[in-house]
Order: C-alpha cells, then structure tokens, then sequence
C-alpha cells in the first residue's frame, strides 16, 4: 500500500510540473515562444532588448512583402470569486464586573482593499450573560444579547476597512448588581472575506501604414485561448477593432485556436486598437497574432514603443552589407527622412520624430536593400 502510494504522489507530481510548463510556455512572449519550439518566427523577432534600445533588428536582403505580421503579448481575463477564510480565535473569554473586566481585541491586515467584496465574522456563543458590544475599527457593529448555542454571523462594512484593522469585543457592565459578572464564551472566531478580481477588458495597440491598408485583402486575427476557470459553464467573448465589434461567441471552458477574419475598412490609418472583453471566468489568450495580405507588395515596417521622451536623445543607426550607393527613404511615423550614403553606416537624430507610445518605421525603395542591422535608442 506504501509503495503504491509513493508511486501516486509522484504522478502527481510529474503531472503538476507538466502542467506549469505548458503554463508558462503559453504565457512567453510571441518571440521567445518561436525561438524557444524552433518554428519561423516573424523579422521583428530578431530584435535585441538591451538597456536603450528600442529596436534592433537584422532584415539582411530586404525586399517586397505581401504579408505584415503585427504580433501582441498575451491577455489574461479574469472574473471570479475567492473566499478567504482566517481564524482569529478558538476560545474567546469576555467579562466584566465591579472588580475587573475582559476584554479582547484582535488585529488584521487586508491587503487587496481594492478587489474586497464582503466580510463577515462567526463564532459560537457558548455561555452569555448581559449585552454583547462588538466594534470594528472604533465603530459599533453589534450590541445586545445572544442566547447560548446560537452561531452568529455579522456583516463588517467595506467602507470600514483600513489594511490595518482592530475587531474588539466586550460586555456591558453589571449596573448596581456589584456582586453580579457578566460574561460571553465564544468558540471559533473566524473571519471571511469574499474577494473579486476583474479584469475583463484587454486592450493592444498597433500602428498601420497607409500602403499596408490600402493594400489589404485578407486580415486575419489568430490566437490561442485556454481557460483556467469558468463557473457557470459559459461565457460571453468579444473581440473589437477601433470599437467595432469584429468577433462574438459564447465559449465553455476548454482550449482552443482561432481565427477571425476582419474586414479591411476596419482599420486605420496609424492608430489601432483592438479590445478583448470577458463577462466570466479566467481565460489566458495567447500567441495574438493580426496577419495581413496583401494585394501590393511593399517594402517592410517595425513597431516599437516609447515610454517617454523627457531628457532622451533618440538615434537612428543603420549598418549596410556594402559600400555601394544607396538611396531610399525612411518613413518614421509622419515624417519622411532621406538615406544617401555609399558608406557602410547610416545616422541621424531622430528626436523630434518620436512619439509617446507606439511608433512605427517603414522602408521606402525601389530596389532591394542590404541591411546588416537597423537600430533605434536612445541615451
């Protein structure tokens, strides 16, 4: 029987160590994922995330494309319930009398105030003589008399609450009975509170050329969705673009990939955001995914993100694989920057050019460039 049990209690464990590496394979950004299962992983893959550096990449023989690949991080929705349940006290002692009294306090922290839904105290009223006083935080929640047996629950006020909390019993005194005591024996003190967490709404940016749009004849959104907790068997998912619903569906609680085409009038030019929302249970989305074709082909253009731009200086580097001439424009956001060089490097400051957010940078020619490296930081 020992044997057999050991021998359960290690598939388990091989079990639960296969199921958070599944976990936390689903949860790697995009390209660590494809680099980490070897699979063909977009251009900006090959990006570098030094201290600095916004984008680095190494298109090499850069030419037309018909096909824009804008990938996002994963997208976790949560709305369920999670009680909590804390012991204050096995046995509780209350009195008073002309001699002397008994009262008790007891400290709590609550942490999450925010995702607080409700509280309650119970125990076991084992004995009782006189009126109960029960506060919580310098404010009276309870006062009057409870029979012997009786288990009592009362409600604690959300807005109450501190992180730091003190819930304080105590007995009336015995007026002009001097030889009288009055008394309470509690059992099982316990204290639960009911948190909520909400996430159900998502939101991922993107940027989009004016040639990647008009161009567009087939937009697909792709990604993976595994659920981790649905109570009530089903619930409702959206997915919208610049706050047009592109996708519905009622979903249960099981894995699955999708894909959903999306009308290409949907878009913008520039800005763009899609929005993901949940009315129930814990879904983890991942490998999100908006793959474009196109009708034309163009030359290539990177995403990258700026948190600030106070008291930075930005830089555009590019290194070549030859010393012939070349000539082609840079598209950065709205502004248009000329490349002539027959050296191996480019550079220019690009401050000014920089916006907060997302910024997006596409390469203009005619012919098919040889780049080693484009490189965009700042100091």
């Amino acid at each position: 029987m020992n044997v057999k049990k050991g021998q359960s209690t290690v598939s388990g464990l091989v079990m639960l160590i296969g199921l958070l590496i599944v976990l936390y394979i689903l949860l790697m950004p995009p390209c660590e994922k494809c680099q980490l299962l070897n699979e063909d992983c977009p251009i900006e893959c090959q990006q570098n995330y030094e201290e600095g550096v916004l984008l680095s990449v190494s298109p090499n023989n850069v030419g037309f494309n018909d096909q824009i690949f804008h990938t996002f991080s994963p997208i976790n929705l949560i709305i369920n319930s999670q009680p909590d349940y804390k012991s204050l006290a096995n046995d509780i002692e209350i009195s008073r009398s002309w001699f002397g009294s008994k009262d008790r306090d007891f400290n709590f922290r609550v942490e999450d105030l925010e995702d607080l839904d409700s509280v309650t105290i119970s125990f076991l009223t084992m004995e009782s003589k006189g009126n109960l006083y029960i506060y919580f935080n310098d404010k009276q929640l309870f006062f009057g008399m409870i029979p012997p047996g009786e288990v009592k629950n009362i409600h604690l006020p959300l807005e109450y609450f501190s992180q730091n909390n003190i819930l304080s019993f105590y007995v009336e005194p015995p007026g002009f009975f001097f030889w009288n005591t009055n008394k309470y024996l509690l059992k099982d003190l316990e204290l639960k509170k009911d948190f909520v967490k909400i996430q159900s709404i998502e939101e991922r940016q993107f940027l989009m050329s004016s040639d990647e749009k008009n161009y567009i004849d087939e937009s697909l959104l792709k990604y993976s969705i595994f659920c981790t907790d649905l109570e009530d068997g089903v619930a409702n998912f959206k997915v919208y673009l610049n706050n047009l619903q592109v996708y519905s569906e009622f979903i249960t609680c099981t894995n699955d990939e999708k894909t959903v085409e999306i009308a290409p009038s949907y878009f913008n030019e520039g800005q763009n955001m899609f929005k993901f929302i949940l009315d129930d249970g814990n879904f983890l989305i991942t490998e999100i995914v908006l793959e474009n074709k196109l009708g034309e082909s163009i030359f290539p253009n990177y995403e990258f993100e700026v948190d600030s731009t106070l008291n930075k200086v930005f830089s555009l580097d590019i290194e070549f694989g030859s010393e012939s001439l070349k000539e082609f424009k840079l598209k950065l956001n709205d502004n248009v920057i000329d490349v002539v060089t027959s050296g191996f490097s480019f550079e220019q400051d690009i401050t000014n050019f920089i916006n907060v957010g997302k910024n997006n940078i596409q390469l203009v020619s005619d012919l098919d460039l040889d780049i080693e490296e484009l490189k965009i930081s700042y100091v």
